[in-house]
């Protein structure tokens, strides 16, 4: 199972620096958990909002701004917008400007929390489990496809199953050899 980072682009405050460097966080959280990386299929995400809790502006000279952000993560299906798995929280920042300040905050954020481990774990099991109930309705819409003769689409949509879910990926490999031996019959024609 690959997490694909996702960053929306209605964030509060969210620069396009602020939007890199929490993009970065997310792939290094995913990759830690040995979920990173980036797939043809980018169906299941990982995400975050940022919401600005307090703005604030020091009395110490020269003045600063000090933010403190609720970090929301999500792990979800990117296509049919189910949540897995979510975790939360607070960062504080301080910076010369709202800007620094909002990126202060970003960098405290720490990869190496044992919070996030239990976060993917909980997302995966999701996942498993999502691929292990819907199975049969994901090989009867690649045989959908396939009789509007979309081929490459129900290849993709059997192929998409991460091999961790082993009675439906063996189901959908057995799936593919007949539909793609239709594909090269109906070329040949």
């Amino acid at each position: 199972v690959v997490l694909n980072t996702y960053i929306p682009n209605q964030i509060e405050g969210l620069t396009e620096s602020a939007k890199t460097n929490l993009s970065n966080k997310l792939s290094q959280i995913a990759t830690k958990a040995g979920m990173g990386g980036s797939a043809s299929n980018p169906r299941f995400i990982i995400t975050a909002n940022v919401v600005v809790l307090t703005k604030d502006i020091t009395s110490t000279a020269p003045p600063m701004h000090a933010y403190t952000l609720e970090i929301t993560f999500y792990i979800g299906d990117g296509i049919e917008g189910t949540k897995f798995a979510s975790t939360s929280l607070n960062l504080k920042g301080v910076g010369e400007t709202e800007t620094k300040a909002y990126n202060s905050a970003l960098k405290n954020l720490n990869v190496n929390d044992k919070r996030y481990q239990t976060f993917i774990e909980e997302g995966k099991n999701k996942i498993i489990e999502y691929y292990n109930s819907k199975c049969d309705f994901i090989i009867k819409q690649a045989e959908m496809q396939t009789t509007k003769n979309d081929f490459d689409s129900a290849i993709a949509t059997l192929t998409a199953i991460p091999e961790v879910c082993k009675d439906c990926y063996d189901k959908a490999m057995n799936a593919v050899g007949p539909i793609y031996k239709q594909q090269i019959d109906r070329q040949c024609k």
